[in-house]
Formats: C-alpha cells, sequence, structure tokens
C-alpha cells in the first residue's frame, strides 16, 4: 500500500498545448504533465523562472489521469494585439503597450476541451521529494495564486477536491475517487474510458482487464528518443504513447517526450463513481 493524491479537473473549457506550428494551436485530449505540473506550482507559489524548483517538482512526483468524460473539440478563432516597436522604451503594463506602440494584429485558431471531466492522480517517488502529498492538497485547496486549466481563459468550474489515501495501486486510487454527480450527470461518457500513466513506474493490473498481458516495458526508457522507437514499444506493449510534455526549462518552453502507457477501462456502474460535494471542497485563496 502507498499514499495518492487525487483530484478532479472541470471546466466549461480546457486547453493543454500541444507541438503548435504556424497559427494552430492545439489542445491534448487528456492533461499533460506540464498543465499538472504548472497547476502544483500555482498553488504552490512558484513561479515561472525558478527552474530548480519547478524542476525538483517535476521529477518528484508520478502521475495518472483518469478520462471520466473526454468532452469535445472546440476551434476558437483569436485577434490578438500585440506591442509594436518599442525601440529602448520600457513598457510597463497593458496600457503601456496600447498607448505607447502601434499594435500588430496576430491571429490564431486555438483549441479547447469542452465540458471534461478528469481525475488526476500523483505520488511520491521518494522520500525526497519537496512537499508531502498532504501539503499538496493543502495547496490545492488554498492556493497561492489562481488556478486555471490550461489557459488563463479555463477556469475550474469545480473544487478540485484533493483527496490523499492509502491504496495498492494508482487504478485503485483512480478507481476509488469519487466524482461530483449533479455535473457527471450531464456530460457525454465514454466506455471504456482511458488512463495516462507514467511509463517508467510499476503497474500492477489489479483486475483491470485490459491491463493485464502487457510484457515488460525496456529497462532504460530513456532511449526513446524518436517515433520510430515508440511504434516498435506500442507494437509491443500494445498501449504506448510517446508525450511530448516533460518540462525541461520553462522560460524557453523547451519539452522532452515521455512515454505513458494508455489503459482502457471498462465503466462500472455510474453510482459507484458518483458523490455529493465533499463538505471541505471550497476553495479559498491566500495572501501573496
Amino acid at each position: 500500500m502507498a499514499q495518492y493524491l487525487t483530484f478532479q479537473l472541470y471546466g466549461p473549457l480546457q486547453a493543454y498545448g500541444t507541438v503548435a506550428v504556424g497559427a494552430i494551436r492545439p489542445t491534448a485530449t487528456m492533461p499533460t504533465r506540464s498543465a499538472v505540473i504548472g497547476l502544483l506550482a500555482a498553488a504552490l507559489g512558484i513561479r515561472r523562472d525558478e527552474e530548480a524548483r519547478l524542476a525538483e517538482l517535476h521529477k518528484a512526483y508520478g502521475m495518472a489521469v483518469r478520462e471520466h468524460s473526454p468532452g469535445k473539440v472546440l476551434l476558437d478563432y483569436h485577434t490578438i494585439q500585440a506591442p509594436g516597436t518599442r525601440g529602448k522604451r520600457q513598457l510597463f503594463c497593458r496600457r503601456d503597450e496600447l498607448l505607447l506602440t502601434e499594435p500588430n494584429t496576430i491571429l490564431s485558431r486555438r483549441e479547447y476541451l469542452m465540458d471534461a471531466l478528469f481525475t488526476v492522480c500523483l505520488w511520491q517517488r521518494s522520500d525526497s521529494a519537496p512537499h508531502t502529498l498532504q501539503q499538496l492538497a493543502q495547496a490545492l485547496k488554498t492556493p497561492h495564486w489562481t488556478l486555471w486549466l490550461g489557459r488563463k481563459s479555463c477556469p475550474p468550474a469545480l473544487p478540485l477536491a484533493p483527496q490523499v489515501g492509502e491504496h495498492a495501486t494508482p487504478q485503485a486510487a483512480l478507481a476509488a475517487y469519487l466524482v461530483y454527480e449533479p455535473v457527471s450527470a450531464t456530460l457525454r461518457h465514454s466506455d471504456p474510458y482511458r488512463i495516462h500513466m507514467d511509463a517508467d513506474e510499476l503497474l500492477e493490473s489489479d483486475g483491470l482487464p485490459d491491463a493485464e498481458g502487457l510484457p515488460d516495458l525496456p529497462a532504460d526508457l530513456g532511449d526513446l528518443d524518436d517515433l520510430a522507437d515508440l511504434g516498435d514499444l506500442a507494437d509491443a506493449a500494445g498501449g504506448m504513447e510517446m508525450h511530448r510534455d516533460m518540462p525541461l526549462h520553462h522560460g524557453r518552453r523547451q519539452f522532452a517526450k515521455r512515454p505513458v502507457r494508455v489503459l482502457l477501462v471498462s465503466r462500472v456502474a455510474d453510482s459507484a463513481h458518483h458523490a455529493e460535494m465533499p463538505a471541505d471542497a471550497e476553495v479559498s485563496y491566500v495572501d501573496k
């Protein structure tokens, strides 16, 4: 048995950026590792330029995500006014950008997930993790900065309702987390639903039929540095994907590839996954 932290992510819109080329800004269909780590960092009050603390946070925790409702993809047309040539002038605020320069208009099309609901599961990879799971849960309840689901235009529509408990596997922790029934009942569900899990973690099937019979992973997943390797592994394991969402440097927005094991789990009776809103689910914000 080990301790796991679970919490829910729901909002009318969510967006988890992937590789973007030109004016098209796609979203992943599940929360990415970089988005979850960013969410934790905002809750803890870690700034984007604190690269060492962010790297420590990333390495310290394993992650799995359950898709309760996949939602639908929305493609939105954006026009953005960016500051024009500034010369040697310093611009301190948005007002300066608009009044002291000739703004340029940038066009883009951005994808969002509508009415998607996910459950995130985290666990400590070692005793040297910078924060306990209880401290992470408390930070999610009383975040230092405002939380959003991938983009600032995507606030959560439900409390994250973090819970810490002891379970045999990440799958068991996800199965034990009860989602909020009044919202869940209105959403489009998938059956089977997906679980994305860090592939470098020990996987116990724990009675999940689609997880049984998978062969062992290679000893060194760091060797998987191109899509050809991924294809070979996917053929061997029957459920692998490579996601470019492992943060290397936030300032330069550099990301490495991460092997992810994909499980397909048959949906059990809906009543087993529903719950009333937890009594301590209210979110409050601490002073900066």
